[in-house]
């Protein structure tokens, strides 16, 4: 089983079930990429046994089915909101410079999803917001997936280092650049796992690779503050 959390438009998740995933849970809290979502599981899923779309916000701010404030463009959903109530536009920190209102999205946590669905084998995270505290939550319901694909930030990188490789005990890691990917697999996180291509060595533009790195190979890359390993649109992915 695989999730797909921060779905989009689903490229990742036809790609799970091109790649034999027997079930593919998506959670989207964007409306038209939910509905885009609906439409390509119908094509590749006519029994619907195989899929299922979630129009939420995976969190641990809010109990399931409430609502919270995230800004919320066309496309995408970026980060939460001021506060409830808040009405007012911004320019959000992307390159396109897209820009967001404030919009109430429904909330599921980590725990109804997992009761609903089960633990994912193959887990992949990529919402424009922490990922710590959900992944946290779905840890301590004894839910430790054997892959995980995590959009990581400068903030969140080396606590998510040590969430994987010191508390869950994680063996390998991948540092994924985003950037290369974009042209084949747009809105996508690309291949994970092994068919994955994450940098082997950080010098100068950085040498990618589809082999797997320790856990103080990956921590040194991202240590390595002046390089291009620890820069850029990046996903971390790990398994056990």
């Amino acid at each position: 089983m695989f999730w797909d959390i921060g779905a989009n438009n689903g490229v990742d998740s036809v790609l799970a079930l091109r790649a034999g995933a027997t079930r593919v849970v998506a959670v989207e809290p964007q409306p038209r990429m939910a509905l885009e979502l609906r439409r390509t599981f119908a094509r590749l899923d006519r029994t619907r046994n195989h899929t299922r779309v979630v129009e939420a916000a995976f969190t641990t701010h809010a109990p399931s089915d409430s609502f919270v404030d995230f800004l919320m463009s066309s496309y995408s959903v970026f980060s939460r909101s001021d506060g409830p109530g808040a009405k007012s536009s911004k320019a959000c920190n992307t390159p396109r410079n897209v820009t967001c209102t404030s919009t109430q999205v429904r909330a599921i946590s980590p725990a109804r999803l997992l009761s609903e669905e089960g633990c994912p084998q193959v887990l992949k995270v990529d919402t424009n917001v922490n990922a710590l505290p959900p992944l946290r939550a779905l840890f301590a319901q004894q839910c430790t997936p054997a892959l995980v694909a995590i959009e990581i930030s400068v903030d969140s990188q080396m606590p998510l280092m040590h969430l994987l490789a010191r508390e869950q005990d994680y063996r390998a890691f991948k540092l994924v650049p985003q950037a290369p990917l974009q042209a084949r697999w747009p809105r996508s996180s690309g291949p994970l796992g092994d068919f994955a291509l994450g940098y082997v060595d950080c010098a100068g533009s950085g040498t990618l690779g589809a082999q797997w790195v320790s856990a103080a190979q990956a921590s040194s890359f991202l240590g390595a503050r002046e390089s291009v390993c620890a820069s850029g649109w990046r996903d971390l992915h790990a398994r056990l």
